[in-house]
């Protein structure tokens, strides 16, 4: 046969050093994808869940009052994959016209005293159905209460007990105080000037009842990704002045909704005021207390549990047993460059930021740890209150 006519082609061994080449290849290419797709998967969700919050906070705006429901997982409740929107009840400002109540502060503590069986002109004052309107209150009721023009905002968690006092039948509520309310003492019993010693005149005022979850409206975060409530929470801060966020008691260390992550079913509640910005925020314990007009980051996270590892933080978690960086326990999450922090701002601005390099935090303490982990979003917040 004349070469000249032989067909051209490749030999068995070139073909399998081009096929062990490909899968060389391959085997580099596949991690650099699979962390692509995952930066892209929990951007995603990132946009989803800062446009779910901003949708609640635009209802607040025109309602006065709204926000999101985080549902805990039951299993490892310091994840979270459910969100939903909660819907605000109708206030309750009395049985008739000008109802009124007084406030009384004494040492025993702050009481909210209804009228129920006033007789004559001041007959128009009456509330004989403020005990059914408290009815339901416990630890996982909490109702705001708002008096007269002064703007005093407080909480009532307990049904309540009626009393009578020179012949008139009064129903007694006891008041908190939100740790929030910008100027309010964190004492239970409000001191002058803010409130005069001794029972108030007669003011309006108005029962916010709890708020109720609308099952159909929800956020479900996007396969893969999750909320990281174990490294969730309002501003780590060094109150004592050492330069450290690390002193259990003294500090706020940051991680205001973590739980034991053998604590079972639960919620976190965020209820936005009408300018937008965090009013309170409750969960199924009750009142998470924060210093007033502080940020809250909400950690958007990869699941990479099917890789073997563990997110959730371990028993008996309290913030003198929250384990320090680099310990068994400390959460991952916070080494995955690709996490992302939702920021709610004090001025109601909602902010997605980039994981910082926990490199640079000045101890192995969780409170240190997270002011690192949370650099980006600290100073986005920052530049955007200016």
């Amino acid at each position: 046969m004349n070469d000249r006519m032989r067909r051209t082609g490749f030999t068995l061994v070139e073909m399998l050093v081009v096929v062990g080449l490909v899968v060389v290849l391959a085997a580099l290419a596949i991690p650099t994808v699979r962390m692509l797709t995952a930066d892209l998967k929990v951007r995603e969700a990132g946009r989803d869940l800062q446009s779910f919050v901003q949708d609640a906070q635009n209802a607040a705006r025109s309602e006065g009052e709204a926000g999101i429901w985080i549902q805990r997982d039951p299993i490892a409740p310091n994840t979270s994959l459910l969100l939903y929107r909660v819907k605000m009840p109708v206030p309750f400002s009395g049985d008739f016209d000008h109802s009124a109540c007084r406030i009384v502060n004494e040492a025993t503590g702050l009481f909210a005293d209804f009228p129920l069986t006033l007789s004559g002109p001041l007959a128009k004052h009456n509330n004989p159905s403020i005990a059914d309107v408290f009815a339901t209150a416990g630890p996982l009721n909490v109702f705001d209460l708002r008096f007269g023009q002064k703007g005093f905002h407080f909480f009532a968690n307990t049904v309540g007990t009626s009393y009578s006092e020179a012949g008139v039948d009064y129903w007694r509520v006891p008041l908190n105080v939100y740790a929030t309310a910008p100027g309010y003492p964190a004492s239970a019993t409000l001191p002058t000037p803010l409130l005069p010693q001794g029972a108030s005149p007669l003011t309006e005022f108005e029962v916010r009842r709890p708020p109720i979850r609308q099952n159909l409206r929800q956020l479900t975060m996007p396969n893969g990704t999750f909320i990281d409530l174990s490294l969730s929470g309002f501003s780590a801060i060094d109150f004592d002045g050492d330069n450290s966020a690390s002193t259990v008691g003294v500090d706020a260390l940051g991680t205001d909704l973590a739980v034991d992550a053998g604590s079972g079913d639960g919620y976190v509640l965020i209820l936005f005021g009408s300018d937008g910005s965090i009013d309170s925020v409750r969960t199924s314990t009750g009142i998470v207390s924060f210093p007033s007009g502080q940020s809250l980051f909400l950690l958007v996270a990869n699941d990479r549990r099917n890789d073997g590892e563990s997110y959730d933080a371990p028993d008996g978690l309290v913030a003198a047993n929250f384990p320090d960086y680099g310990t068994p326990g400390f959460p991952r999450t916070i080494d995955d460059r690709s996490n992302l922090w939702l920021t709610l701002g004090r001025n109601g601005r909602v902010t997605l930021s980039d994981m910082s390099d926990v490199v640079a935090r000045t101890s192995d303490s969780v409170g240190d740890t997270l002011i690192a982990a949370r650099s980006l979003a600290i100073d986005q917040v920052q530049v955007q209150a200016e």
